[in-house]
């Protein structure tokens, strides 16, 4: 974005973010150059959108300059939604953005529709809403099965038209068809009958046990919800197949764990497939990507969870 803003012909504004780990960076090295340069618009990820959100509760500052949050990297929960309108002006608009590096973007949503009962899923369905594709982009659902979940795959001026110097991965995630270049995601999703877009966590991160599936953002957007929880995280432990699910549990700092577990259960009880959650594990802080330190890295995790329910049996 650094490089994207000034190509457009916007003035912008590069704080000192620690590029290594985003969520490390001191919040007031984020907060101070926003009000000091009176910016009108954030782009960045919810694990920084969540250190800018926390320093202007904890501080009481307001940034009365900004009137658009546009957030990528990860789904933006209603929560982080909730904690930076206090900081916000109350005209001012935040948009959850969907896409990838490969065709970025696909589709936005604002947080008022997150939370409108309009915008949830319908019954017997799951997942968190992306809204709308955005003006010349086509997204497609590949391989659905009769639910209509699958693969997303987009289509549009936006879309790279190949990897530099990665033959095989252009075999697998470039199509070339009659109506153009579609490059497949590796996100899970649906298209509804209002042409909105569904997300369902990635393909790759499928819980498959012996006679169930289970999708990541299908349980999590309902653990999450539960009160002084920062996140939760679905792995399965064990081959596919046969896999437990297990549910990672990261506190807020200021709640006790027992409380954190029992509003989990909690709300797990009012899910359709929350009794399948075979354990809850605490996690102090999820691994995550280094770029956006927001997309949970699960493989990794999914290790941590196995050597920890292998110490309980012993």
């Amino acid at each position: 974005m650094a490089l994207l803003g000034p190509l457009l012909g916007l003035t912008t504004v590069a704080p000192a973010v620690n590029h290594l780990a985003p969520a490390r960076t001191p919040p007031r090295e984020l907060v101070d150059p926003i009000l000091r340069h009176q910016v009108t618009a954030i782009l960045a990820s919810p694990a920084v959108l969540g250190l800018i959100a926390e320093h202007c509760a904890r501080h009481g500052v307001r940034l009365p300059s900004v009137h658009r949050v546009l957030s990528f990297g990860a789904p933006l929960r209603t929560q982080l939604a909730d904690a930076l309108r206090k900081a916000l002006p109350d005209n001012a608009e935040i948009l959850s953005v969907y896409g990838a590096t490969e065709c970025l973007p696909v589709s936005a949503i604002n947080d008022h529709d997150l939370r409108n009962a309009a915008f949830q899923p319908p019954a017997g369905q799951t997942g968190t809403c992306l809204g709308h594709s955005l003006p010349g982009v086509q997204p497609r659902i590949l391989d659905a099965d009769v639910t209509g979940l699958g693969e997303i795959a987009v289509s549009g001026p936006t879309v790279s038209p190949a990897y530099h110097g990665r033959p095989d991965t252009n075999a697998t995630a470039k199509i070339v068809t009659s109506r153009g270049l579609l490059h497949r995601t590796g996100d899970l999703g649906r298209l509804d009958d209002r042409g909105r877009l569904w997300f369902l966590g990635r393909k790759t991160h499928l819980v498959t046990g012996s006679a169930f599936t289970l999708t990541t953002e299908d349980i999590e957007t309902t653990a999450d919800t539960a009160p002084g929880v920062r996140r939760t995280a679905l792995v399965g432990v064990g081959p596919a197949g046969c896999q437990e699910p297990v549910l990672c549990v990261e506190p807020l700092p200021s709640v006790p764990r027992a409380t954190a577990l029992d509003a989990v259960r909690t709300a797990l009880r009012g899910h359709p497939e929350g009794h399948r959650i075979g354990a809850l594990l605490l996690h102090p802080g999820f691994p995550t990507d280094p770029r956006h330190n927001s997309k949970i890295d699960r493989p990794r995790l999914a290790v941590w969870a196995a050597k920890r329910l292998r110490g309980r049996t012993r």
